[in-house]
């Protein structure tokens, strides 16, 4: 699963195609509406979460990339990407804490049933509910990192895709 995004009128192979995994294309998008309000409208922000076919003009597309390349030099790109490291950094301690919880769970999963493969949806005596409580403490944003060279890979089909189509 992922967002494709496909130039409308392309200048050069930069503006043909982008792609992004669910996880990366998440933080890209966050730092559009975050730090580019301004030429992406609200409805752009929230079409953007979604693989909806949703047609970003030519217009805010280059200009969205102009911004971008100026974000980029300014480095204000690079502190963004610094504070999702951060926050992927926390997030990940975060949930290794929670994975000795986890193992604990299994292992009295285990004792308790004899099944040495029992699954979470199968532990007995309220382990369950036990299981689904910890997994809702997960912290997700480890599952979202982002890089420099995505926002600028990103930044290069802006301009290049004459608008663009999010599927």
């Amino acid at each position: 699963m992922g967002f494709d995004l496909y130039g409308k009128n392309p200048k050069n192979e930069n503006g043909e195609y982008f792609r992004q995994n669910v996880w990366g294309w998440r933080p890209i998008w966050e730092y559009v509406c975050s730090h580019h309000s301004d030429i992406v409208d609200t409805e752009t922000q929230d079409q953007g979460n979604y693989n909806s076919n949703y047609i970003v003009s030519e217009d805010v597309a280059t200009k969205l990339g102009n911004d971008i390349h100026i974000a980029l030099q300014d480095g204000t790109v690079a502190e963004f990407v610094n504070m999702v490291k951060e926050r992927v950094a926390k997030a990940k301690e975060h949930n290794e804490k929670l994975e000795f919880h986890f193992q604990l769970l299994k292992l009295q999963a285990i004792e308790i049933s004899g099944n040495e493969h029992i699954v979470p949806r199968d532990y007995p005596n309220g382990l369950d509910k036990q299981w689904q409580f910890l997994y809702s403490l997960k912290d997700r944003y480890e599952s979202y990192p982002t890089d420099v060279e995505d926002i600028a890979e990103f930044q290069k089909f802006c301009l290049d895709s004459g608008g663009f189509e999010i599927s």
